[in-house]
C-alpha cells in the first residue's frame, strides 16, 4: 500500500493487488465466523428438552388420573410417562410422546378442567415442543456449517497463494 504509485501504472498488477485483498478479506470474515463458540448450543437443547418433558409429564400425569378414574386403560397406559422416560428418549421419540400427550389431552380437554387442564396448559406445551424441534438440529447444524467454513477458507488461501505466487510475483519484477 505504501508504494502503490510505483505498481498503479501496470494495470495486471493493480488488478491482481485489488483480487489478491478480496481474498484476504474474505478469509478474515470466514474466520470470524468460524470461531464462532457453540458450547451454549448443547446446553440449551438439554434445557428445552427438559421444559418440554416437565410440561408434558404435569399434563400426562392429569390425563392419566383422568383416564385411571374413567377405566380407559388405553389412554391411561398411552399417558403413563414420567420427566425421566421423556429426557431419556431419542429426540425425535420424546418430541413424539410430548405432542401425543398434548393431542390426548386436547382431545379431552372439556373433561380435564377438574384435573387441572386448560387450553393455555396445552398452549404452553405445545410452544414448548415447538421449541424444542426448533433447536434439536442446531448441534449438528453447527458442525456441518464449521465444515463448510474450513472447506471455504482453505479454498482461499489457495485463490489467494495463487494470486500472490502466480501472478503478483511474476509482475514485482517490474
Amino acid at each position: 500500500d505504501s508504494n502503490n504509485s510505483v505498481w498503479q501504472s501496470l494495470q495486471a498488477f493493480a488488478d491482481g493487488y485489488t483480487d489478491f485483498t478480496s481474498h484476504v478479506t474474505r478469509i478474515q470474515t470466514l474466520e470470524l465466523s468460524q470461531v464462532t463458540d457453540s458450547t451454549g448450543i448443547a446446553q440449551d437443547k438439554k434445557a428445552s428438552k427438559a421444559a418440554m418433558a416437565t410440561a408434558a409429564q404435569q399434563i400426562s400425569a392429569a390425563v392419566h388420573a383422568y383416564a385411571v378414574k374413567t377405566k380407559n386403560n388405553t389412554l391411561a397406559n398411552e399417558t403413563d410417562f414420567t420427566v425421566s422416560d421423556l429426557t431419556g428418549e431419542r429426540d425425535a421419540d420424546a418430541i413424539k410422546d410430548c405432542q401425543n400427550i398434548h393431542d390426548l389431552a386436547n382431545t379431552n380437554l372439556a373433561s380435564l378442567a377438574a384435573y387441572g387442564i386448560t387450553a393455555a396448559k396445552l398452549t404452553a406445551l405445545q410452544a414448548n415442543i415447538d421449541s424444542f424441534k426448533a433447536i434439536v438440529t442446531k448441534p449438528r447444524d453447527n458442525i456441518v456449517a464449521g465444515a463448510t467454513v474450513t472447506q471455504e477458507l482453505s479454498d482461499e488461501f489457495d485463490a489467494a497463494d495463487e494470486t500472490l505466487s502466480e501472478i503478483l510475483d511474476g509482475l514485482v519484477v517490474q
